[in-house]
């Protein structure tokens, strides 16, 4: 059985979405955009391909194949719900709005505070006692445990 591909960068903002904020880049460039670092804006900004934009390294460590396939599964159906977007009409098909839906789910799962969310789970999950012994949900000693009555 042959093991999937990691893919270590990781957009965590769609290229297809990124393209709506292109411009033609110099000399022939490409269409490229301006990206905007929050944590060093003091930086000086050059125009970029979508491709160098909106990515980590290693998002999704675990199976990060199968992550990047159900993101294309979506992201394969932007390009025409952005064309209704673009026209004024995106309600006027269900299949977009599922899309778009679809997108805007995307996103808030692909963001740094959802992945911090789930790193404080793994975190909590890591200090819990092994399989088998007294877990989160043993027993409360703050009160006698009652005995059940036998018939006889």
């Amino acid at each position: 059985m042959a093991t999937a591909q990691h893919i270590a960068r990781q957009h965590l903002i769609s290229q297809v979405l990124l393209r709506q904020f292109t411009m033609p880049g110099p000399k022939g460039s490409g269409w490229q955009l301006l990206p905007f670092d929050l944590h060093h804006p003091e930086r000086l900004h050059k125009l970029k391909s979508t491709r160098a934009c909106g990515w980590a390294e290693n998002f999704v460590a675990f199976d990060c194949a199968s992550a990047e396939e159900l993101w294309c599964s979506v992201e394969r159906r932007v390009p025409d719900a952005l064309v209704a977007v673009h026209a004024g009409t995106p309600l006027a098909d269900p299949l977009h709005v599922a899309t778009l839906r679809d997108l805007v789910v995307l996103h808030f799962v692909r963001s740094h505070h959802y992945r911090a969310a789930g790193d404080r789970r793994v975190d909590v999950l890591r200090a819990w006692p092994a399989v088998g012994t007294a877990g989160p949900r043993r027993a409360r000693t703050d009160r006698p445990r009652r005995r059940r009555r036998v018939r006889q």
